[in-house]
């Protein structure tokens, strides 16, 4: 087990100033479980402090589960959360789109809610989350991730983020969503139109769901990745993380 401070808090890309109080020191490692009948490894990151934490599972983009993930796992354990960082991938991480395609499409959709469902049942076991409240986080692929946790696992699931995935509006497969939603999006996306993304929006209020969407008219897709040099914008990067973690505060910990 290792003990650090988040790579993202010592550069200063994520810092906000939601609290007065310096950020907790993490410890991380390597766990595995069962999910679906196989073995499993999963990134679990939480604060140091011996405690109570909510937890919050955590789906990586079509990279896999890559340094990027494994320190914004630290960076948000050290807000005080208990913090697992899935592999869909089962270890393999992707170093080109092409395989990143390959991988995304090689991993079956009735396999991941699987997983989901064993991230949430191994965080019960853990003494550390138990009678927590549990929400969900991800980016691109792991934004439409986050989205199919809280359908697969409905009130289990208090809160859902989900940065620039894919979203529905369908009626009846967002009715099993009963979390809090916060969705970030890229205005200049070309992959997720907007207007998609609005009436996703309308199709949750409409069932009475609590969602809050915020779109960055500049931006495009993957923008609070630092790793992608021709979109990644800081500033709305920066504000993004804050909402993220305003969000999970009210939600989870409120």
């Amino acid at each position: 087990m290792k003990t650090s401070l988040s790579l993202f808090l010592a550069l200063g890309l994520f810092a906000t100033t939601l609290d007065a109080k310096p950020a907790s020191k993490t410890v991380s490692r390597t766990v595995t479980y069962k999910s679906g009948g196989e073995d499993v490894s999963a990134y679990l990151a939480m604060p140091e402090a011996k405690g109570k934490y909510p937890a919050v599972i955590m789906i990586h983009e079509w990279w896999g589960l890559n340094d990027w993930v494994k320190q914004m796992a630290d960076a948000l354990a050290a807000e005080g959360y208990v913090v697992l960082a899935v592999d869909l991938y089962r270890s393999k991480v992707a170093t080109s789109p092409q395989d990143a395609q390959a991988l995304m499409n090689g991993t079956p959709k009735d396999r991941v809610a699987t997983d989901l469902k064993s991230a949430y049942a191994y965080l019960e076991t853990l003494e550390e989350a138990k009678g927590q409240k549990v929400g969900s986080v991800g980016w691109c692929m792991g934004g439409s991730y986050s989205l199919l946790a809280a359908r697969e696992l409905g009130e289990k699931i208090s809160a859902s983020v989900i940065c620039y995935g894919r979203v529905s509006q369908d009626k009846a497969e967002l009715s099993s969503v009963k979390a809090s939603v916060l969705g970030i999006f890229g205005g200049k996306d070309r992959g997720i139109p907007v207007e998609g993304v609005q009436a996703f929006e309308k199709e949750l209020k409409a069932a009475g769901r609590d969602v809050e969407l915020k779109i960055y008219e500049n931006a495009g897709h993957a923008f609070m990745n630092p790793n992608n040099k021709a979109g990644y914008i800081e500033a709305d990067a920066k504000d993004a993380w804050a909402r993220t973690l305003a969000f999970f505060k009210k939600t989870l910990k409120g």
